[in-house]
Formats: structure tokens, sequence, C-alpha cells
């Protein structure tokens, strides 16, 4: 899986092709297991489990001889690396205890189903959040640049205002009145 030369990715993004297409979508860690429509062909394609930081696997792939056939593959857990930041402000450890020995099989099996419900929601709106997040920094980004430019563009008009009150003060002969820029 090649990178596209405008793909900027992060420790936190998992990159995988398309089932489907073959195009490479790129989501962040939180949006593993979904089902996601993919932009380029439309059709539901499941984010596949984060394998560590791309960049890293993409690196690791290139230096890598091809493995045989008659080699048996590495298990999943080997080629996760550590990570190298927690996530932004996380939770902190909560430590509860279960008991489900009073607990028939039945119940026990409702439940966990609404726990997979549960999870599945939780991780969805997790995934939303990001996304409102990355957006929101995207949008500061641009702003900043904007400020940024109106910033010069003013310096620039301000310069221009103080070379044309000169000129025009010189051009009157030192008698006429000059606009002072501001």
């Amino acid at each position: 899986m090649a990178n596209p030369p405008d793909l900027d990715l992060t420790e936190r993004d998992i990159q995988f092709d398309c089932t489907h297409c073959g195009n490479v979508l790129v989501v962040d860690r939180d949006g593993e297991g979904l089902m996601l429509d993919c932009p380029h062909c439309g059709k539901q394609v499941k984010v596949p489990a984060y394998r560590g930081d791309p960049r890293k696997l993409a690196a690791a792939a290139r230096s890598t001889p091809p493995v045989q056939a008659e080699q048996p593959a590495a298990p999943a857990a080997a080629e996760v690396p550590a990570r190298s930041t927690p996530p932004a402000e996380p939770a902190p450890p909560r430590k509860r205890e279960f008991h489900f020995e009073a607990v028939d099989a039945e119940t026990l099996r409702k439940r966990e189903t609404e726990l997979r419900q549960l999870l599945k929601e939780n991780q969805s709106q997790r995934v939303e959040i990001q996304g409102y997040i990355n957006q929101a920094t995207i949008q500061l980004h641009r702003n900043q640049l904007k400020l940024r430019k109106l910033i010069e563009r003013q310096q620039d008009f301000e310069a221009e205002m103080t070379a044309l009150a000169r000129h025009l003060g010189l051009a009157a002969g030192g008698g006429g009145a000059a606009v002072a820029p501001k």
C-alpha cells in the first residue's frame, strides 16, 4: 500500500485500501471496527484494527523483504509498536469489579448484547467528536493563516501610506499637510 504524495499521516491514523475499489483510505484510530462508506466508490468498508503508526509500518514494509509462503505469519500483537504519546487528556483509570455468579446465563447473554451495542454507539460518538475536533483544528489553522495575511496586508498598506504621505509632503514643497498613518 503506497502513500499518495499529498497524504499527511499521523501516528493516530489507520491507513488501508478499500476492499471494493482499492483506493487508499485513512481513518483516525478511534474508527477501528466501524463500517464506513468509501468516499471513492460509495460501498461499505470495515475499518481494520489499528496496527501502529502507518508511517513506521510503511517504512518497515519498504525495508523488509517479502515473506516466503512457508514461513508462519507473525501474530498481529507483535506488529503493534508501543504508543509514543498517550491520547489527549486520557480518562483516569477506573477500577470496578463485576460479579456475575448469581446471574443466569440468559441475562448475561442479553447484557453482553446490550454492552456490545453500547460500545459500538460509544465508539461512533468518539469518532464523531474526534471529527469535530479535527474540523475545528483545520478551521483554526485556516483562520490563523488568514490573520497572518491580513496583518501583512495592513503592514504593506501602512508602508505605502507613509511613503505617499512623504511624497505628498515633498511635492507640496514641504508646506502641504501630509496625512500621518495610524
